[in-house]
């Protein structure tokens, strides 16, 4: 697997009139587990976060993406950039590895598991 751009290591701002466009890397999209896993706990993390999910321009990584109404002043800005890298970090504690190998009701059993956390970390960072 080839490595994201330097750059889609950290929260990317891209400026669109008015408003903002904050994204960063979660890992490959082409990974069958790892687009599974994110569909699954979908809209848990849309329940709880500001952000969302999608693939690059290109469709090789999938991504958090957060719109902005407003471009921010630089403390809220760095604000919704620690958000975005703290949901990054939850999102691949629970994301499989890349190559993951096991049979469906394995796979099955670990996504409920993932599903599970998740929901339990979404709770605890929303009072």
């Amino acid at each position: 697997m080839s490595q994201p751009p330097a750059q889609d290591q950290d929260v990317q701002l891209r400026r669109v009139g008015d408003g903002a466009e904050l994204s960063v890397v979660l890992g490959p999209a082409h990974d069958p587990d790892t687009l599974r896993a994110a569909l699954g706990l979908g809209l848990s993390s849309a329940l709880c976060f500001d952000a969302g999910l999608a693939c690059n321009d290109d469709g090789r990584w999938l991504v958090l993406t957060r719109w902005l109404d407003t471009l921010p002043d630089a403390p809220a800005l760095d604000a919704a950039r620690a958000a975005m890298l703290e949901q990054r970090a939850a999102w691949r504690a629970l994301l499989p590895a890349q190559g993951d190998a096991g049979s469906a009701s394995a796979r099955a059993s670990q996504e409920l598991r993932q599903q599970q956390r998740l929901r339990g970390l979404f709770a605890r960072t929303n009072p």
